[in-house]
């Protein structure tokens, strides 16, 4: 009902924009197309024309979409008039459900950069110019310009710096002073009878307690985005404290564990969740709302602050046989990429802004969300191209800590039963690619 209600609102904002015709399906088609304007700017530019083209992005966005690349045709000074139909994806789904043939896929889509090894790997994205390559790097902070890379090339244009996870807590339970221990949050939980909520029992969850004892997961891949290998240390003395903290966790009382933290916001003191949350823990805990970064936690005697995954939201752009189409295509993704258009979105829809000088103003700056998600990245590490086994193979990991007895027995089994996952992962991925590299030189 949400996302209809959202959709409906867009449209109307559209009315009142330019003449749109709204399809089906969640879908919009606008239509700014200015025919004297374009042709007095063909005789003089050679990318003049109008460009017909569908954009993929989510819901929430629909609208700003729009108005932005209305912007574009006003203000592009080529004589290039952009006819969009944009539907709604969000960007887990852009990703997963990328069509394998390239006539039926978007020109334009707003993605997560765990997707960006695939699509490279598929032939769905270019490599961006050196120029434009580096403009994202100029203008984007590091994790955003690594994230929208593979090997020495860039090939999206960052959006946001805001995919994470940050603690909203309700003030009038825990004080500000207890938000770095895990210990003493569960304590204040335990005193008022309420609860402690994070994804404990995911692979998100798992790698808080794993990365926060310096362990790591990073896959290896070459410059077409291949899997070479991986470097995991999940299976060491750090993941044993890691599992023993988490079990510890899961086994109090007052934890709840749920795969979306935000739909437990009226139910608890603390939760762990995304930047999504904010917006539902505002209205729960209103002048009660406190932010802050993740908690530090006691394992074998010492104490790590809990790690997580960062991530960013990416504009990509499909590959394009006709030159002038890319060209057009990629000056207006680096317009929609710009301080401006991020600054716009920040404002209305909360997207924390990958732009360095966009962080920098007050307004970013002053922002609790933003503020703690800044402070938490520093503990984070970059979701990479990460497949989609190691997932499951996380999340049962998480599963079996969860269901164990907590001996070290049961604890290193499920350690060694995660290592078999990632070594079973590892033959497939290089049979799959043996396979590939056959095939292309059968071609």
């Amino acid at each position: 009902m949400k996302k209809a209600i959202a959709f409906a609102l867009v449209l109307a904002l559209l009315l009142s924009l330019s003449a749109c015709v709204p399809g089906v399906n969640n879908v919009i088609n606008t239509n700014t197309n200015n025919s004297s304007n374009t042709a007095v700017q063909n005789d003089v530019n050679t990318l003049a024309g109008t460009y017909r083209i569908v954009v993929w992005c989510p819901v929430d966005a629909a609208y700003l979409i729009v108005k932005q690349i209305a912007d574009f045709n006003a203000s592009n000074g080529h004589g290039i008039i952009i006819e969009a139909t944009v539907e709604n994806k969000t960007v887990e789904e852009a990703g997963a459900s990328f069509p394998a043939e390239l006539s039926e896929a978007p020109d334009l889509f707003v993605f997560s950069q765990a997707d960006l090894s695939a699509l490279v790997r598929s032939g769905a994205v270019d490599a961006l110019s050196e120029t434009a390559a580096k403009n994202v790097r100029d203008s984007s902070d590091a994790n955003a310009a690594a994230a929208a890379g593979i090997g020495e090339s860039i090939y999206a244009y960052p959006l946001t710096s805001d995919g994470g996870y940050v603690m909203y807590y309700n003030k009038s339970v825990i004080p500000e002073s207890d938000t770095d221990s895990l210990e003493k949050l569960l304590a204040d939980c335990a005193e008022a009878e309420q609860s402690f909520s994070m994804m404990a029992g995911t692979a998100r969850g798992l790698v808080s307690f794993f990365f926060g004892t310096g362990c790591v997961s990073a896959f290896e891949t070459d410059e077409d985005g291949n899997v070479t290998g991986i470097n995991d240390t999940f299976n060491s003395a750090g993941g044993m404290a890691a599992a023993k903290a988490l079990y510890a966790l899961v086994s109090s009382e007052y934890f709840k564990s749920s795969d979306n933290p935000s739909s437990l916001v009226s139910q608890s003191a603390a939760v762990i969740s995304d930047m999504g949350a904010l917006m539902e823990a505002r209205e729960v805990l209103g002048e009660d709302l406190g932010v802050a970064d993740l908690p530090s936690f006691a394992a074998g005697g010492a104490s790590f602050h809990m790690g997580s995954f960062s991530g960013c939201k990416l504009l990509g752009v499909k590959h394009q046989e006709d030159a002038r189409a890319a060209n057009v295509l990629g000056q207006l993704a680096q317009f929609l990429a710009e301080y401006d258009r991020q600054m716009e979105r920040f404002k209305t829809l909360g997207w924390g802004p990958s732009n360095l000088k966009a962080q920098g103003t007050d307004a970013v700056k002053s922002n609790a969300a933003v503020a703690a998600l800044a402070e938490q990245n520093r503990y984070a590490v970059l979701e990479g191209q990460t497949n989609a086994q190691w997932w499951e193979a996380a999340q049962k990991l998480a599963s079996d800590i969860a269901d164990s007895d907590g001996s070290d027995e049961a604890l290193q089994e499920a350690l060694d039963s995660y290592t078999d996952s990632l070594n079973s992962l590892l033959a497939t991925e290089e049979t799959e690619t043996e396979t590939e590299s056959e095939s292309e030189t059968a071609e």
